[in-house]
C-alpha cells in the first residue's frame, strides 16, 4: 500500500524528517557532554591557554560601524588570527554606541574592561560576515565593455577608475 501512495519513488517526506530528527539529536547528544564539560571548566577557571576564548581578548576586537543599512550602528567585529591573517568570525553590538546600548558606556571606559560585554545587533548587521566573505562579491573595478544590456564587462585599475570619474573621460566609450 505504501508503494501505491509514493508511486514507488524513494523516500517519503515524513520519513526523511524523522530520520533527520534522529540524526540531529544523536549529533547534539554527542556534543552536549563536551560542551557542558567545557563550560564547567571555564566557570571553575581551569581552561588551558589553548582553550581560552580568543575572541574576547581586546586586541582581537575591531570597533567599527555597520554599513548594512543607513543607520550606521556601532559594531565590534571579533577577529581570529590565523597564519598571520585576521579573519572576522563574529559581529556584536558596540557597547560604546548609543544606537546599540541605552545607556551606552562612557568613552573613557577602557576596551580591556568591556571586551566581554556584547550587545545585540539586528540580523542585517549579523549578515556582515556573509557580505565580506561572499564568493560573488565584486573585488575589482569593473567597467561596461559593450552596449547597455549586453552584459559585457572589463576590469580596469583602480587609479584609472578614479581618474575617469574625477577628471571625466570616456567612461562608456565602448
Amino acid at each position: 500500500m505504501e508503494d501505491k501512495k509514493n508511486n514507488g519513488k524513494g523516500l517519503y517526506r515524513r520519513d526523511f524528517l524523522k530520520c533527520s530528527a534522529v540524526l540531529g539529536g544523536a549529533l547534539l547528544a554527542s556534543q552536549m557532554e563536551w560542551a557542558t564539560d567545557l563550560m564547567r571548566r571555564a566557570e571553575a577557571g581551569f581552561l588551558t591557554p589553548d582553550e581560552e576564548y580568543e575572541l574576547i581578548k581586546a586586541e582581537n576586537i575591531l570597533n567599527t560601524v555597520c554599513l548594512q543599512c543607513n543607520t550606521g550602528c556601532g559594531i565590534k567585529v571579533k577577529l581570529f588570527r590565523k597564519n598571520g591573517k585576521a579573519v572576522a568570525l563574529k559581529i556584536d553590538g558596540n557597547p560604546y554606541n548609543p544606537f546599540v546600548a541605552v545607556p551606552h558606556l562612557s568613552y573613557k571606559t577602557s576596551p580591556f574592561d568591556v571586551n566581554t560585554v556584547d550587545m545585540a545587533i539586528c540580523p542585517k548587521g549579523q549578515s556582515g560576515i556573509q557580505t565580506v566573505y561572499d564568493p560573488y562579491r565584486i573585488t575589482k573595478v569593473i567597467k561596461r565593455a559593450g552596449k547597455r544590456g549586453e552584459n559585457k564587462w572589463t576590469t580596469i585599475p583602480f587609479d584609472q577608475a578614479i581618474n575617469e570619474v574625477v577628471n571625466g573621460g570616456y567612461l562608456f566609450k565602448h
